[in-house]
C-alpha cells in the first residue's frame, strides 16, 4: 500500500469512528482544552461546542464511511441520489472554505481532527451581528427603474407555493440591454440544423423549434444526451467530445443509468420546456457602470438553469475576444461536460448539480431571489477616515457558508463564478456548486471594475461536500432551514469581490494603487446604502484572494478590516486552520484597539510601508507587514487617532524607521 492510500486508509478509519462517536469525543476534548487554554479559549470552545450540538440535532445523522479511494463515486451518488427523497437522508458538510487555491485542511483529516488544534479568538460569536438581530422591516417589493422583478409582487410569497409570473404572457426582447433567451421568435435567432434534408432542405430554423423537438426525444444513454444538445449547435460537432459525461455515465451500472434517464431527465427536459411561461418578463443585463437589481422566483432560476444545462442560450458558447458576450461569464453547462483536465473535479460537480436538479423537479420551490450589481465611483478618504476599527473573532476551524445571518464573501473572480462551468474547484466554485442558483448570475451579469460588487440574497443550499480543489467530493444532500424575509427570501447574503492578481509580483500589492483598489472593492461588496452599524449583518471573510492569486492574508485582513469598519459592520475572519495565522491577526488587532487607532492611522501606516519597505529594484520585502505595524503602534506614545490629515501625517512620520525611504515605480491596475 503506497503512503497516500495508507493516509486515506487512516483517515478514513478516524471519519468512521468520528462519525459513531462524536458527542462524546467533542465533550472529552473540549473539557480537556477548557482545563490549559486562557479564558478566553474557553469560553469560544464552550461556544463551538454548543454550535455543534445544535448543528447534529438539526442536520446530521451518523452514517459509515468507505474506505477506498473511489469514496463518494458515482455509483454511491446516483443509488442514493434518486432512489431516496430530500428528507431520506441529511448530511451535515464537514469540508472547508478558502480562497483562490489556498491549501484549506478538512476539519476530520486525521491531523486537524483534534478539537484542540481549533483556535477561535475575539468577539464571541453571540456578539456579532447578524440578519436575524438587525433584522429591519422591508419596503413593499415592486418593480422600479433600479429594480426589476420577473414575478407578480401582488401575489404571495409566503414559500408555500412560487410566485406567479408577470406578465402572464411571454414578452420577447432581443437586444443589448437584455438576456437573448433561446425561446425568442426574433429573426436573429436561428438555428443552423445539421441534417437539414430532414426539415425539407432548409438549412436554418428558429431555435427554440429544434431544441423543442430534440428535447423531446426519448434519451437512454449519454450518447443521446450528446446528439440531443448537438442537433441546435451543430456548428460544434467536432469541438464538443462530452468526455466527461462519457466517464460519468461509464462508471453506473444499469439500473443507476435507467433511474437518471427514466425519471430525472424527462422533468429536467418538461422543466426546460416551460420557458415561455415560467419567465415572461425580459430578463435585463447588469452592464458595467450600473447599479440595478433582479428578484426572480427560485422555480425561474431552475427553469433557467435547466435550459443552460441543455445548453440551450443563443449566442454564449464562444469566449473569443470579440464575440458579443465576451465580457460575461459562459453560462451554458457544456464546459463540465468536455475535456481531459480535472475530470474528477468536474464529475464531482456534477453529482452537486444533479442532487439539484431532483430536488426542485421532485418539489418546486417557493422562495424567491434577489441579483443585485452596486457600483461606488466614490470611496471614503482613508488617510483622514476617523472610523475606530470594529470587533474581530478570528476562527481556524469552519467555513464561511456555515456562518447564517452574515454577509458572506465570495472570492470571486471578475467574471462571476469563475470556473464553474469548467474545471475550476475553489472557493467560489465550491459555493456555486452547493448552492446553484448561484450560478444563474453568470447569465445575465457583465464582467465586473473594480469599484463594483455584487450581492446576491436568498440562494439556497442543496448539497454537502468535502475536502477542496483536487480532494473535492460531492458528500450529500443537504437541507436549507433557515427562514425567509417578507420578500420570500431565505437569510443568506452573498456578496461577489473580486482580488486583484499578483501572481508574478507579490510585491506590488502593497504599493498605494493596489492597496486603494482592494479596499475600495471590499468596501463596495461591505457597503449598504442608508443603513447604520446598529442594522448591519456582520462579514465573514478569510483569505480573499491569497492562494492562486498571490495574495497576502496578513495584508488582506487589515484591508477587509478597514472597509468593513468603515461600513459599519464587524468581521468574522477565518484562517482556514492556520493557528500561527489566527494568533499573528489578534496580536495585532489587540495592539491596534488598545491604542484606539482608527481606520486612516491603519491605512496611514500602510502607505508608510509601502514607502519604507518595499525596495525598487527587487521588490523584495525587508520586513513583515506585522512586524512593522508592532513598531509603528508601539513606537507611539498616545492614541493611535489623528484629528486631521495634517495631524495623522505627523503622527505617522514621527516613528519612521526609514524616512527618506522613496517609493518603488509600480504598473498601474488595470
Amino acid at each position: 500500500m503506497t503512503d497516500t492510500n495508507k493516509k486515506r486508509f487512516r483517515q478514513s478509519s478516524i471519519l468512521e469512528s468520528f462519525a459513531t462517536n462524536r458527542p462524546k469525543r467533542l465533550t472529552h476534548e473540549v473539557n480537556r482544552q477548557m482545563s490549559t487554554r486562557s479564558d478566553l479559549e474557553a469560553d469560544c470552545g464552550r461556544e463551538l461546542l454548543a454550535a455543534a450540538a445544535e448543528k447534529r440535532q438539526r442536520h446530521c445523522q451518523p452514517e459509515s464511511v468507505e474506505s477506498d479511494d473511489d469514496c463518494g463515486g458515482p455509483a454511491d451518488f446516483l443509488t442514493w441520489t434518486f432512489n431516496l427523497s430530500p428528507e431520506d437522508k441529511v448530511r451535515e458538510s464537514p469540508g472547508n472554505g478558502g480562497g483562490d487555491g489556498s491549501s484549506t485542511p478538512d476539519l476530520f483529516d486525521m491531523e486537524s481532527a483534534e478539537v484542540d488544534k481549533e483556535l477561535s479568538l475575539g468577539t464571541s460569536l453571540l456578539e456579532m451581528k447578524t440578519n436575524r438581530s438587525c433584522r429591519q422591516s422591508l419596503p413593499p417589493l415592486r418593480s422600479a427603474s433600479d429594480h426589476t422583478v420577473l414575478f407578480d409582487t401582488n401575489c404571495s410569497v409566503s414559500g408555500e407555493r412560487p410566485p406567479s409570473p408577470y406578465p402572464r404572457e411571454y414578452v420577447d426582447r432581443w437586444d443589448g440591454s437584455h438576456v437573448k433567451m433561446p425561446c425568442s421568435t426574433s429573426e436573429n435567432n436561428l438555428c443552423p440544423v445539421a441534417n437539414a434534408e430532414q426539415y425539407h432542405n432548409v438549412g436554418l430554423l428558429h431555435r427554440w423549434n429544434v431544441i423543442s423537438e430534440a428535447l423531446q426525444c426519448k434519451m437512454r444513454s449519454w450518447q443521446d444526451l450528446k446528439k440531443t444538445i448537438l442537433r441546435y449547435n451543430s456548428r460544434y460537432q467536432n469541438q464538443w467530445d462530452f468526455n466527461v459525461l462519457e466517464e460519468f455515465f461509464n462508471e453506473l451500472n444499469e439500473t443507476e443509468t435507467e433511474a437518471f434517464f427514466e425519471t430525472t431527465l424527462p422533468k429536467m427536459v418538461r422543466l426546460a420546456l416551460k420557458l415561455k411561461s415560467i419567465c415572461t418578463k425580459p430578463i435585463p443585463l447588469l452592464q458595467k457602470g450600473s447599479s440595478h437589481a433582479i428578484t426572480m422566483s427560485q422555480l425561474q432560476i431552475a427553469c433557467l438553469l435547466a435550459n443552460a444545462f441543455f445548453c440551450t442560450f443563443p449566442r454564449r458558447n464562444s469566449q473569443r475576444q470579440n464575440s458579443e458576450f465576451s465580457n460575461y461569464p459562459s453560462i451554458n453547462f457544456v464546459g463540465l461536460f468536455n475535456g481531459s483536465r480535472r475530470c474528477k473535479e468536474r464529475i464531482e460537480k456534477l453529482k452537486c448539480l444533479l442532487n439539484y436538479f431532483r430536488r426542485v423537479t421532485e418539489k418546486e420551490p417557493c422562495g424567491t431571489v434577489s441579483f443585485k450589481r452596486q457600483q461606488l465611483p466614490n470611496h471614503p478618504s482613508w488617510s483622514t477616515s476617523r472610523e475606530q476599527l470594529s470587533k474581530l473573532r478570528v476562527t481556524t476551524e469552519g467555513k464561511i457558508e456555515d456562518s447564517r445571518g452574515m454577509l458572506q464573501v465570495d472570492f470571486a473572480n471578475k467574471r462571476i463564478g469563475g470556473g464553474v462551468l469548467t474545471g475550476g474547484c475553489v472557493q467560489e466554485e465550491i459555493r456555486f456548486v452547493i448552492s446553484p442558483e448561484l450560478i444563474i448570475s453568470r447569465l445575465f451579469t457583465e464582467q465586473l471594475s473594480p469599484h463594483e460588487a455584487v450581492i446576491i440574497t436568498g440562494c439556497e443550499t442543496f448539497s454537502s461536500y468535502e475536502g477542496y480543489a483536487k480532494t473535492f467530493v460531492w458528500s450529500g444532500n443537504y437541507l436549507d432551514e433557515q427562514t425567509r424575509d417578507s420578500w420570500g427570501r431565505l437569510f443568506v447574503e452573498v456578496v461577489a469581490i473580486d482580488a486583484e492578481p499578483f501572481k508574478s509580483q507579490k510585491a506590488k500589492q502593497y504599493a498605494p494603487n493596489f492597496l486603494t483598489r482592494e479596499i475600495n472593492k471590499a468596501y463596495c461588496g461591505f457597503f449598504c446604502d442608508g443603513a447604520t452599524s446598529d442594522n448591519q449583518p456582520s462579514v465573514a471573510t478569510g483569505n480573499w484572494g491569497c492562494g492562486a492569486f498571490g495574495g497576502d492574508p496578513r495584508l488582506k485582513m487589515l484591508l477587509q478590516l478597514m472597509a468593513a469598519s468603515q461600513a459599519g459592520r464587524d468581521v468574522v475572519y477565518y484562517t482556514f486552520g492556520d493557528r500561527e495565522l489566527c494568533r499573528d491577526i489578534f496580536d495585532v488587532y489587540e495592539i491596534l484597539k488598545e491604542k484606539e487607532a482608527t481606520v486612516g492611522f491603519v491605512w496611514n501606516v500602510l502607505e508608510e510601508y509601502s514607502s519604507t519597505v518595499l525596495i525598487r529594484k527587487k521588490k523584495t520585502l525587508q520586513q513583515p507587514l506585522y512586524e512593522f505595524v508592532r513598531k509603528k503602534v508601539l513606537n507611539y506614545s498616545g492614541d493611535a487617532n489623528a484629528n486631521d490629515n495634517e495631524t495623522g501625517a505627523k503622527k505617522i512620520s514621527s516613528c519612521a524607521s526609514s524616512s527618506n525611504s522613496v517609493l518603488p515605480e509600480m504598473p498601474q491596475t488595470t
